[in-house]
């Protein structure tokens, strides 16, 4: 199953946390084999949410042309792809291949020229066919094919939003956000959270009429964490919840998060089943 992280504004909604926040949750959560990918240009910084800048810089195993999609690009081009090998590619963050990490690509053309397009489809299709769950951060907006083209074949598209009322009207009103989800089953997720805002879960469902609304709260300590590379030790030492714990509100909804997000997908699966039959 595919799932897309994806924002009709760039660098607003906390897209690339939330991916960062859900893949991570679900591989402690759940026995699945989860790949987390991004398609945006060169290094993103769901990259930097795991792996330290000066590791990245001088460890031979992190160059993008050895591992990533530049290598698995290639292979697709030559034929050579199958599956069982995109997690030779990957970096792997949790043993048993429970969150493997794919990094980007380093290429000069662009993500969106034809070629580039065809290879990529061919990787995801491999990537799905070897991991329970592939979780795909993409690029922002309407403009970019490759955004389209991940998203058109996603099982679930995450639609990253916030408390910005402007942001909000702007997203419902604009009939080329329609148009790109289509029929797709969609979750929202009001990403950078404050409970105090007039705006809270249950007025914006009201007032937008978002069935499937969820959150990730603001968490200073789960953003240093992300600044500093340390998102799984974080998530991990918070994870049993006490009622003294500060990050609980946060890792509450993480978790309810990934279950709504487990059911949504068993839910998509079972209709394919029945469209299928």
């Amino acid at each position: 199953m595919q799932v897309a992280f994806w924002s009709p504004n760039h660098g607003q909604t906390g897209t690339t946390s939330a991916a960062v926040a859900m893949a991570s949750m679900s591989a402690l959560l759940y026995n699945f084999k989860i790949l987390l990918a991004h398609s945006h240009f060169e290094r993103s910084t769901l990259e930097s949410c795991f792996i330290k800048e000066k590791v990245h810089q001088h460890e031979d195993f992190l160059d993008f042309s050895d591992n990533g999609l530049d290598a698995l690009k290639r292979l697709a081009k030559n034929r050579r792809l199958a599956s069982g090998m995109i997690c030779d590619y990957t970096i792997s963050l949790l043993a048993n291949r429970r969150l493997d990490l794919l990094q980007g690509t380093k290429t000069s053309k662009p993500m969106d020229a034809q070629e580039t397009l065809n290879l990529l489809s061919q990787i995801f299709v491999v990537a799905n066919r070897d991991y329970d769950l592939t979780m795909i951060d993409v690029p922002s907006g309407t403009h970019h094919k490759l955004t389209r083209k991940i998203i058109q074949h996603s099982d679930l598209v995450v639609v990253c939003l916030n408390q910005n009322k402007a942001l909000l009207d702007a997203y419902f009103s604009n009939p080329s956000y329609a148009s790109l989800l289509g029929e797709k089953s969609v979750l929202y997720n009001i990403g950078m959270y404050n409970k105090n805002s007039r705006y809270t879960l249950k007025n914006l469902s009201k007032t937008y009429g978002m069935d499937n609304v969820m959150c990730i709260p603001y968490d200073v300590g789960f953003m240093d964490a992300c600044n500093n590379s340390r998102v799984l030790d974080f998530i991990m030492r918070h994870l049993t919840i006490n009622s003294k714990n500060k990050h609980k509100t946060l890792l509450q909804h993480l978790e309810k998060n990934c279950e709504c997000m487990m059911k949504q997908l068993e839910k998509t699966n079972q209709e394919a089943s029945i469209d299928y039959a």
